[in-house]
């Protein structure tokens, strides 16, 4: 992004082209992002004015909901994580010594394979799920990578085992090792397929993993300015007969939240020009999605077909094959070994670019 030269700025704190300032509201815990002190100060009067809400000022939005914040004013980058709340979560379970773990969870765990018994240990039970609430606060908020991992283990609330807590322990001490990283959005330091401004998301599922009940696991990230800003893994809701099935399902959820991400980007005042790319490494799914090509054992899934459909011919969608290398949401169905894991991770923290080159 351009600096603006001092004499050419409308307002003389805002060395952007743009200047913006975005209100943060929950609950009683409100906050502003800007990058530009006159409109702030514009807001400000204007409450004050109207006089039915005694607002104060209290710093910097350095913290938010336990996430620590970062704002570099020259580059525009926003950076965030948990490490506090991590390392109090380590005091708590008196783990602050324990080794690192290079993985959340090894290729090939089977959580399924673990014994249960009828009659589950009541203090067990409250541990584990008092420990995964925990990991899932940090999960949907500063690590992504971790979706895998927690979509997993909530499986096991009611009737967790010591052999269970025992995985989400290691998911604890796997964040003794990233805890540091930042989730980092930056407008500066874009890269293929990243362009300024514009969503992009990646989609994938592994077909049937579920052992249980033959559900599929799928998961989806979209991206702005180099990073995921939005992702969720979890199990399809109805069991899929092939894995374009798989690929479709998981498709039409990762559809969902793009329409809703554009409606907010509309409301913050970036509208979204051009369709959404979405990368996905099924042809069968990608086939089904832009010819509509239903035959007998795929009626069933017609209202989803309809639905993408739909939006690509609107111009809200435009599905790219990337081969399954590169699918950064690979990390969000299954447990990878170490390099695809770092690989994936930096793509999602906004540390190395996605997708083609």
């Amino acid at each position: 992004m351009d600096v603006v030269p001092d004499k050419m700025r409308v307002y003389k704190s805002c060395c952007h082209p743009v200047a913006a300032m975005i209100l943060v509201m929950y609950v009683d815990n409100n906050g502003i992002r800007h990058n530009c002190e006159e409109l702030v100060h514009e807001f400000e009067k204007a409450v004050k004015q109207d006089g039915r809400i005694n607002l104060q000022r209290e710093g910097e939005l350095d913290w938010f909901l336990s996430v620590r914040y970062t704002y570099d004013k020259v580059t525009g980058a926003i950076g965030c994580n948990q490490e506090a709340y991590i390392d109090r979560l380590l005091v708590k379970y008196g783990m602050t010594n324990a080794n690192a773990c290079k993985l959340p969870m090894n290729p090939g765990s089977d959580l399924d394979s673990l014994p249960t018994p009828d009659v589950p240990d009541k203090s067990v039970v409250h541990a584990y799920a008092a420990l995964i609430g925990e990991l899932l606060f940090i999960a949907i908020n500063t690590v992504p990578q971790l979706s895998y991992s927690m979509s997993s283990l909530t499986r096991y609330m009611s009737k967790a085992t010591p052999a269970h807590l025992a995985y989400a322990k290691k998911v604890l001490r796997y964040l003794i090792g990233v805890k540091g990283r930042q989730l980092t959005w930056c407008g500066n330091r874009m890269s293929l397929p990243h362009v300024l401004g514009e969503i992009l998301a990646f989609v994938d599922s592994s077909w049937a993993d579920d052992k249980n009940n033959r559900r599929s696991s799928m998961a989806y990230y979209l991206f702005l300015n180099n990073a995921t800003f939005s992702w969720r893994a979890t199990l399809s809701q109805i069991i899929a007969l092939s894995p374009a099935e798989a690929e479709l399902m998981a498709l039409a959820s990762c559809c969902c939240e793009i329409v809703w991400a554009r409606k907010l980007a509309i409301e913050l005042g970036f509208p979204q020009l051009k369709p959404t790319d979405v990368y996905e490494d099924n042809t069968g799914c990608i086939a089904l999605a832009n010819n509509m090509h239903l035959r007998g054992c795929s009626e069933h899934i017609a209202l989803r077909v309809c639905f993408i459909q739909k939006l690509i011919q609107d111009g809200i969608l435009n599905v790219k094959q990337c081969p399954t290398a590169v699918q950064t949401a690979d990390i969000g169905t299954k447990a990878l070994p170490r390099v695809p894991v770092e690989n994936f991770t930096d793509q999602l923290l906004g540390h190395n670019h996605v997708g083609d080159k």
